[in-house]
Order: structure tokens, then sequence, then C-alpha cells
């Protein structure tokens, strides 16, 4: 579907009056954590009738439901911009997010202002399965670090609980953190590595899900 297409969708939407039914969300974790409760808010008081659920899991599982018709519009992350999208589907920048390094509160590297990633390799990782690895694994690899696993958890809650206990460092996205750290120090990578959050929409999205991507979109536009 062309962008022109998807203009006549929302205009559609806009003059179609209040949408029915249900509006199913596909999430990422990150997304879901901090980006997307303020949206879902906004979206529920603008369209009251619309039934909203949403379903979190792994970029890969969120693209699958998206593919499948299982989620009518879905948050996914793209690094370097890039990512494969179901035939037909369109996504649009929601967020930046960085990829930050997690390490105890007073750990000897807490001082630093940003951390390469040979640095991290030193050390005990806690690598995250919920859908970060293969980046982590790709941002790893072009230092030329080989990240010492010894734990694999996929709740970033639990990650943070572990670093706090001096269990190990770990690489997380900046989205997916508290508003507030107890006994964690967030740093910077070195060099910088940041990751865009999208939001897609499948090849013939429903009124509604065309009504929270507009809605979406003004929002990452706001300052």
């Amino acid at each position: 579907m062309t962008f022109t297409q998807l203009r006549i969708l929302q205009a559609v939407a806009r003059t179609g009056g209040q949408e029915r039914g249900s509006l199913r969300v596909g999430v990422i974790p990150s997304a879901n954590a901090r980006l997307l409760p303020p949206l879902l808010r906004r979206f529920a008081e603008a369209h009251p009738r619309v039934r909203l659920a949403v379903m979190e899991g792994s970029d890969h599982e969120v693209l699958e439901w998206l593919e499948t018709g299982a989620a009518d519009i879905a948050t996914v992350s793209a690094a370097a911009g890039k990512v494969s999208l179901p035939a037909g589907s369109v996504a649009r920048p929601l967020a930046a997010d960085r990829m930050l390094a997690v390490l105890l509160s007073g750990h000897e590297l807490s001082v630093r202002p940003s951390l390469p990633v040979a640095e991290l390799a030193r050390h005990p990782f806690i690598m995250s399965t919920g859908g970060c690895e293969p980046l982590i694994t790709a941002i790893a690899r072009a230092a030329g670090a080989s990240l010492k696993c010894h734990y694999r958890v996929r709740d970033t809650n639990s990650i943070l609980a572990m670093v706090a206990e001096g269990l190990g460092l770990s690489i997380v996205p900046e989205l997916s953190l508290p508003a507030h750290l107890s006994g964690v120090h967030a740093i910077p990578l070195e060099p910088a590595v940041e990751r865009t959050i999208l939001l897609a929409l499948p090849a013939d999205p429903l009124p509604a899900a065309v009504a929270f991507a507009e809605l979406a979109a003004a929002h990452h536009a706001s300052p």
C-alpha cells in the first residue's frame, strides 16, 4: 500500500464518525514500558467505542502477528533503519531509542561517561532475550568483542534486579528503563547505538488502526 492510499484511508477514518469494534495492538516490551501507555490512553479517550487489546512480544512475534492478522497494528524496532516488514505493510517512525549499558551503582565503570562494548566483555554479562539479543549480538560483533553471557533473561525488570545484585552487566533499550533506577547505573555505549521504534500497519488496515497511527504521528511530531 502506498502512502497516497494510506492518506485516503486516513481521510475516510476522519469522516466516518466514531469507530466501533476492537483494535489489537502488538507491542515490543520496550515500547510497552513507557511509549505506548500515553498513546493508548489518548486513543481510548478519543474512541471510547473501540475496545483495545494489547499483546506484548518480541520483534519476531509481533511481526508474525501483523502478517497473520492476529494484530491490527504493531510496534517494531529497526536498527540502522532496517526491518523486514510483511508484504504490503507500511511503517512510520514513532521514537528513537538508545541502547545503554547498565551496571551496578558504584561499579568501577560507573564513573565513565560512555562505555565501549569491549569493556563490558571483561565482565559477566546478562543477555536480554526479550527481543534485543540479535541487536546486542551485532553490537558486540561490530566491536570485535565476545560477551561472557552468564545469564539469559527475558524481562527487563529481572535483568535490572540481577544487575543491582552485582551478578553482571547488560545492555538494554533506554525506553525499557523505569523512570527511577534503584541500585543501577545506565551509561551510553561508545560508539553510540540507536534504534528506531516504528509503528507498522498491515496492507489493508482497519479504520481504527489508521486513527491510532494518526494519533501516534501527531504525538511523535509534538515538541
